[in-house]
């Protein structure tokens, strides 16, 4: 079996809270006639394969997912501004950790910016030491994507003219997606559904990756 990354665009709903399947899901796929799949408090309402075909020869997408494929066999080997200099790379942490992340800290300093970087790369350093006991890498571990989780979200956000330039170079890929009339027509039933009155925090189209 052949195994890889995987990019594409999809259309989402993300909720204010989760839903029930029987209850709530189930009459909205009855209601429109098809299977719209959950995953917490996400609904994907077209599925990224709907949109392969207008991708497959896209100029700026396939630049985006060349970017992304180099950097998920480098980033082990890479320092922060090589990171941050990746721009699509950032793209696609801005489409997974910050585009509908309601609970976003507030942008760091350029000096608590680097502090943080500082402190990431020296804990990963003492990660990478062998001659630590087993406690004190599990407890390393710990610390370690605990700054992640910070850093990831705050090489993002820290410089506000290069949050702006993420955004935007997102909302350009986006653009590449065309929806058709049926699938404008789909959606309006899914998001005027019932069901779903006083729930959406968001719709729209998304970036979406992972591996298969």
């Amino acid at each position: 079996m052949v195994h890889g990354n995987f990019y594409g665009i999809q259309y989402e709903i993300i909720l204010n809270k989760e839903i029930d399947f029987y209850n709530d899901l189930l009459p909205i796929w009855i209601s429109t006639r098809s299977r719209i799949e959950m995953e917490n408090n996400k609904l994907i309402v077209i599925s990224h394969g709907s949109f392969n075909k207008q991708l497959y020869h896209n100029s700026i997408f396939n630049e985006y997912v060349e970017q992304n494929n180099e950097a998920s066999y480098q980033i082990k080997h890479t320092n922060e501004d090589q990171i941050i200099n990746n721009k699509y790379l950032m793209v696609n942490h801005y489409s997974k950790y910050v585009k509908n992340n309601y609970n976003l800290p507030e942008p760091m300093n350029e000096e608590e910016y680097k502090k943080l970087v500082e402190k990431y790369q020296d804990i990963c350093y003492k990660v990478n030491d062998n001659a630590i006991s087993t406690n004190e890498y599990l407890y390393l571990e710990g610390k370690k994507t605990k700054l992640f989780d910070e850093l990831k979200v705050q090489r993002i956000i820290y410089n506000s003219e290069y949050f702006e330039e993420i955004k935007n170079l997102e909302k350009n890929i986006i653009n590449q997606i065309t929806l058709t009339n049926e699938q404008n027509e789909f959606i309006q039933k899914v998001i005027t559904h019932p069901k779903l009155e006083g729930l959406i925090n968001w719709h729209g189209l998304n970036l979406v990756s992972g591996f298969f």
